[in-house]
């Protein structure tokens, strides 16, 4: 083992350490071109080192590939004119540390297959098969291709007929000679990067052989009510494939269609069952509407002329309708506690979108928008001010109820900017509602979703090199709600990711994971259920998935066995350091790395008590209640837990772990002073708040 000790350019008094299990080097700057080498020539493979000197913030751009232990002797004593003791004890703590670090192990993911699976036939799926070419295998749900576009007339903001963006795209993809099965589910995933297991259903039956003579839907007996539109379980695709196309989903096979063709029809409804391997997959699975047969206010489903937005936008451009007073509810559902508490982002331009469609189809129709707010931005502005110059009226309020009077419905909204009630009387009510993720498809994956059932997105960092590549990226709405040109850039991007991993033959990683000591494990599975990204499961034993673990440590600290450990934060190598800095009067600070260390790093220009002692954890939810007690038993005089925000948490949960455990500690009688116990949040640029929380457990 060796350890390096920096003066940063001689800015640091060094003192002189003797260790007789630890070569020390000193050296003026090692972040220098000079003193890189000087590590790098005298270090050996997979040695522990311990780097003293600079903040890891600065240190971490030069060494991360070895793993140091870092001391950081500048920030948190030279600079703030601490004594030469404080640095002692500082790198005395970190050689502590050092001699209970383990080698952050090497992991190679070795990429069998170059292939890209792509779940969802809509604008983003097609994107990523367009980007993927020969790559990728493209499969829809749908008996065609297009997604939720295929149904639309247009797209906001300019009014474009879907046709200038959905037939172009599905052109290209076939000539890129993507595979595409359509009609097709997905059963099972299993595996990670370069190697996933997938199991599909392909749909048996269908137009094998097509002349477009339309025969087929003449005589079939079932009729569908589709968004609005009607026709029969057998009927022309939107899109590709390019002929007649089975709904088996409503076709009650009574084979009428295969008397009358000309060509060939099978009505098996049943599916071919195959396992194919992926290196990757998108996930383009779009998105669903929200129920309005939910909003009983509204009375969708009991009134004949109120609407979802699909609907009506189907029914104008077929000429179905021809309404003289149309009244637009945004957000039906949206934003309310009792239905979709959020908002899906992109209602608000779909709404007034079908107001555009009635002006231009019918300019001396009536057109009223409800609205809580109107949510547009950059270019969208100019299409809601044209909206206003049409004579489109709109109302700062939600209606309260919808009622049928002499044929027509009574619209009863109470305007917030005018103070007023009005009941509009309206032939047709369009109800804009918000948007839910693909459910069925994301319980085969391994992921986390959020608190609107969308996928827990990971931080851009996640992606970064030192951070486990994944094997699976959401495309387009599959991940938020988007617009179709967010959309495309999106797919755009997450398939070229992809494709670039999967372009290399194996991928070598040190990202440290968390590691499950068979021995001591005692299955009780409380770990597998507070990880963030899922990468623990139970079987006979619990696995730690490497390629999904992000390093956080909350599994480690809620582990009541210490069965799990984190690679270059274990259990020991912490008690170590804590040992070390627990003085009796001293203030020992567990800061995450990614807000509240920062923001202590700031700290020596405003300056805080000698006493303060630092350990840098990757996360607060890592911190062991019983490091907390190791530290209070040895005399420290109070002790703070540092993380980022709530719902800003680099780890998604990690610090709502943490705050918990320190609520659990505060409750134990006679064991701790509540009072010098404290969990703060803390931003990267808070160093006045850090400098105020450990002035506070310093007093008496």
């Amino acid at each position: 083992m060796k350890a390096f000790i920096c003066s940063c350019q001689k800015r640091i008094r060094l003192p002189k350490i003797k260790s007789d299990r630890v070569e020390i080097r000193y050296y003026d700057d090692l972040c220098s071109p000079e003193g890189l080498k000087f590590v790098k020539e005298n270090v050996g493979k997979d040695e522990p080192i311990m780097i003293a000197g600079c903040s890891p913030m600065v240190a971490e751009r030069y060494f991360s590939d070895l793993h140091p232990v870092y001391v950081n002797i500048r920030e948190q004593a030279s600079y703030l004119n601490h004594p030469q003791e404080k640095v002692k004890d500082l790198i005395q703590a970190g050689l502590s540390r050092l001699g209970a670090t383990g080698p952050v192990s090497r992991k190679v993911i070795v990429i069998e297959s170059k292939r890209l699976l792509i779940i969802g036939g809509g604008v983003a799926g097609l994107e990523a098969a367009r980007i993927c070419g020969d790559n990728g295998l493209l499969v829809e749900k749908r008996p065609y291709l297009g997604g939720t576009v295929a149904d639309l007339d247009r797209l906001y903001p300019e009014g474009t007929p879907n046709s200038h963006t959905i037939i172009p795209l599905i052109n290209e993809v076939l000539n890129t000679r993507a595979e595409i099965w359509t009609d097709t589910r997905i059963e099972e995933i299993k595996g990670s990067l370069g190697n996933y297991h997938v199991r599909l259903k392909k749909r048996k039956g269908g137009v094998i052989t097509c002349e477009d003579c339309g025969k087929c839907t003449e005589v079939c007996p079932v009729e569908v009510l589709d968004h609005g539109i009607k026709r029969k379980a057998i009927f022309k695709s939107p899109t590709h494939p390019d002929g007649y196309i089975i709904d088996f989903e409503n076709c009650n096979l009574c084979g009428e269609c295969q008397k009358v063709c000309p060509g060939e029809i099978g009505l098996d409804p049943d599916f071919d069952e195959e396992e194919l391997t992926f290196g990757g997959i998108i996930v383009a699975t779009g998105l669903h509407h929200f129920d309005p047969e939910r909003l009983s206010e509204y009375g969708y489903g009991r009134y004949p002329n109120v609407y979802t937005h699909l609907e009506f936008e189907r029914m104008i451009a077929s000429g179905i309708l021809r309404p003289a007073c149309v009244v637009v509810v945004h957000c039906a559902g949206s934003r309310d506690e009792r239905y979709l508490d959020y908002c899906s982002g992109i209602c608000c331009l779909i709404g007034m979108k079908e107001a555009k469609l009635v002006k231009d189809r019918y300019p001396d129709s009536e057109v009223y928008i409800c609205y809580i707010d109107i949510r547009v931005r950059g270019e969208q502005e100019y299409f809601y001010r044209a909206l206003r110059e049409l004579g489109v009226k709109f109302i700062a309020g939600r209606p309260g109820e919808i009622i049928e009077r002499d044929g027509k419905l009574l619209v009863r909204v109470e305007d917030s900017l005018s103070d007023s009630v009005l009941k509009i009387p309206a032939d047709a009510v369009v109800l804009s509602t918000g948007f839910l993720p693909e459910q069925k498809v994301y319980d085969k994956l391994p992921i986390n979703l959020d608190r609107s059932r969308f996928p827990n997105a990971y931080d851009w960092s996640s992606l970064s090199v030192d951070s486990p590549p994944h094997g699976i990226l959401f495309a387009g709405s599959a991940s938020t709600p988007l617009s179709v040109p967010d959309t495309i850039l999106d797919s755009r991007s997450k398939a070229s990711m992809l494709l670039n991993l999967l372009s290399q033959d194996q991928i070598e990683t040190t990202h440290p994971v968390s590691v499950i000591d068979d021995d001591l494990c005692s299955l009780c599975g409380l770990c597998v259920g507070t990880c963030p990204y899922g990468a623990l499961r139970r079987e006979e034993k619990i696995i730690s998935d490497p390629m999904i673990c992000m390093g956080c440590g909350v599994c480690v600290a809620t582990c009541p066995a210490g069965a799990s450990n984190l690679e270059y934060s274990e259990d020991l190598a912490l008690k170590r350091e804590v040992e070390a800095i627990s003085k009796k009067g001293t203030i020992v600070s567990f800061l995450c790395r990614w807000s509240a260390y920062p923001a202590a790093d700031k700290a020596y220009q405003i300056g805080y008590p000698e006493s303060v002692r630092i350990i840098r954890v990757p996360c607060s939810g890592r911190v062991d209640p019983q490091l907390v007690l190791t530290a209070f038993s040895l005399g420290a005089k109070g002790v703070l837990i540092g993380g980022c925000y709530p719902e800003a948490c680099h780890y998604h949960i990690g610090n709502i772990m943490a705050r918990r455990r320190i609520r659990l500690l505060k409750a134990l009688d006679g064991m701790i002073n509540p009072e010098k116990l404290k969990i703060e949040w803390f931003g990267s640029d808070e160093a006045r708040k850090f400098v105020q929380a450990v002035e506070d457990l310093d007093r008496p």
